[in-house]
């Protein structure tokens, strides 16, 4: 199959590396909690005001921290605070309520759930809004749900609270840096889980991903509607993810023997099931974000990575898009997904 007009990617935007065995496991005891808020200091620190870098996600290619979480606080004030109901909790992280990074970020922090049966402890967690916030999206509640937790299983204090043990599973997935293989294995049993016994059958029509009806999200491309409109001319079955059910998103990928799509967080599901065929993201830049790799690697999946020559950025940082790009020759581009889908 030759390609007219895509061109294979050859580079990824941060780095990409496999770690075989799980990651390590923190204790601390009499720590403080400082619960999240926009603009105040939050995270988890020690009795002498040090942050636990075990509770710390670092993000990006450079791995900063979040901007509230300081390296260190004057323990004064952190004198007085309550102590927790439960004598020992396990951390959950930051529950980040965007799809994509919460199995990015949130998710990996869960791995200890695919290793031995756990023990009924509160899962403690940061994050914007509550547990009520996060149950309310029904991915989130999905996912949980498959590994057995439900809303009364996780906990988060609105004001400063001691925590007398606190057991820190550190992450294993750091973004745009590795990735350990349990976690490709904690993707496969939320993916049995969810679609339990049902069997997928295997279809051939092809199936595109497209991002052409989200009103928010990190990136866009502001032209992708001619792209739709030439694919689904041509009898390409066009699917919007986010207007159906996580479990309907697995099942694509579990029966679809051809499927494309827009680089984006869709992407990131076929870690649930592995598609039978050949899956390929057109990425709008040459060098795609490397937590796609590194999902890839960890779950053993095989994705094609394209992108179109000439794209440009024509907006960034819009109250609805982190980055808007527009696809140079996006009839081209369409022929080419067509050859794609057809091979």
């Amino acid at each position: 199959m030759a390609l007219q007009f895509l061109r294979r990617c050859s580079e990824s935007w941060g780095s990409c590396r496999v770690i075989g065995g799980d990651p390590e496991v923190g204790h601390h005891c009499g720590v403080t909690y400082l619960p999240f808020g926009q603009g105040r200091n939050w995270g988890i620190y020690d009795a002498l005001g040090a942050l636990v870098m075990d509770t710390v996600d670092l993000h990006g290619p450079e791995g900063g921290r979040h901007p509230d979480q300081a390296e260190s606080l004057d323990r004064a004030l952190l004198g007085g605070v309550e102590e927790a109901s439960e004598a020992t909790y396990i951390y959950g992280g930051f529950i980040n309520p965007h799809y994509g990074h919460f199995i990015v970020n949130s998710l990996a922090r869960q791995w200890p759930r695919v290793r031995s049966p756990q023990p009924k402890m509160k899962v403690l967690c940061h994050g914007p809004a509550d547990p009520d916030h996060w149950f309310g999206r029904p991915f989130i509640k999905a996912i949980f749900n498959a590994l057995g937790l439900t809303r009364a299983d996780l906990v988060t204090f609105d004001r400063p609270t001691m925590i007398p043990r606190l057991i820190v599973p550190l992450t294993s997935m750091r973004e745009q840096h590795y990735v350990h293989s349990v976690f490709g294995d904690l993707c496969a049993r939320i993916g049995r889980n969810l679609l339990g016994a049902e069997h997928a059958v295997r279809d051939a029509r092809p199936a595109y991903l497209s991002k052409a009806g989200l009103t928010s999200g990190v990136g866009r491309v502001v032209n992708e509607v001619r792209i739709v409109e030439i694919l689904e001319r041509a009898g390409v079955d066009i699917v919007f993810p986010e207007q159906i059910d996580l479990p309907s998103q697995i099942r694509l990928f579990a029966e679809r023997e051809r499927i494309c799509g827009i680089a984006g967080s869709a992407l990131h599901t076929q870690a649930f099931w592995p598609a039978p065929g050949r899956v390929s993201m057109i990425s709008p830049t040459p060098g795609p974000n490397s937590n796609f790799f590194l999902i890839d690697l960890a779950s053993k999946l095989h994705v094609d990575y394209f992108y179109p020559p000439g794209s440009r950025v024509v907006e960034e940082g819009s109250a609805a898009f982190i980055t808007s790009i527009e696809m140079q020759n996006p009839e081209l581009v369409a022929a080419d997904i067509l050859r794609l889908l057809s091979s």
